[in-house]
């Protein structure tokens, strides 16, 4: 149902698999006539009866029989659609006895414990990112709460429109108070610089050439 929290492996849709499964059921019986016909070729064989090329014939019946089968049975396994991985099942978008398309769209499922911030970074940082770096992200829907999680990917090419580099972080989310698609802050550690002079944010100048500082 909309909205079930659904294990790996766990039935969802079942599509109309009628014809499948008679298509299934005849290859079925014309592989077990093979099976035993090749049997009494075997037969026939020992005993001198027929030629080997018989035999041949009569195997690559069975193999052809087999295959017919096992491309029956993956189409009618295809009819029932199960979840890929744990997670909950969005609003159904068919009706039971509806027609069903190719590649249309069915139910969404959306892994809600492992989700992913997806984030782009300048260029001028390609040195300093680090897949495992520590992020932390903040939202409106939590205010004062932060959650974290590590770089988990950092793009091998860089966007030539912006000049960023695409990179994505994992955030466990065991408690699921974070949505899919919930607009959030980022911020990701670049590492740590020993002992460091720190001045307030409002003593900066700026220049042409950049940020200026007055020391008295």
């Amino acid at each position: 149902s909309d909205g079930a929290y659904v294990k790996k492996g766990t039935p969802i849709i079942q599509l109309d698999d009628t014809v499948n499964r008679a298509k299934l059921d005849s290859a079925k019986a014309n592989l077990v006539f093979s099976e035993s016909n090749y049997k009494r070729m075997l037969l026939l064989g020992k005993k001198g009866a027929i030629s080997q090329q018989a035999i041949d014939q009569a195997l690559a019946d069975l193999k052809g029989k087999k295959a017919i089968a096992d491309e029956a049975q993956v189409l009618v396994s295809k009819m029932l659609l199960t979840a890929p991985f744990d997670g909950v099942l969005g609003k159904t978008k068919v009706n039971p006895g509806e027609y069903v398309g190719i590649a249309q769209p069915l139910v969404s499922l959306t892994d809600t414990q492992h989700l992913r911030v997806e984030f782009n970074v300048s260029e001028k940082y390609l040195s300093l990112i680090k897949v495992w770096q520590q992020v932390t992200i903040t939202t409106s829907a939590y205010a004062g709460k932060e959650f974290h999680g590590k770089v988990a990917y950092i793009a091998p090419t860089i966007n030539t429109e912006d000049r960023t580099i695409a990179v994505y972080a994992d955030i466990p989310n065991d408690d699921q108070r974070l949505a899919a698609g919930l607009f959030v802050n980022v911020t990701q550690a670049l590492g740590f610089e020993n002992n460091a002079i720190l001045i307030p944010a409002v003593s900066l100048v700026a220049t042409i050439d950049g940020q200026q500082v007055f020391k008295v």
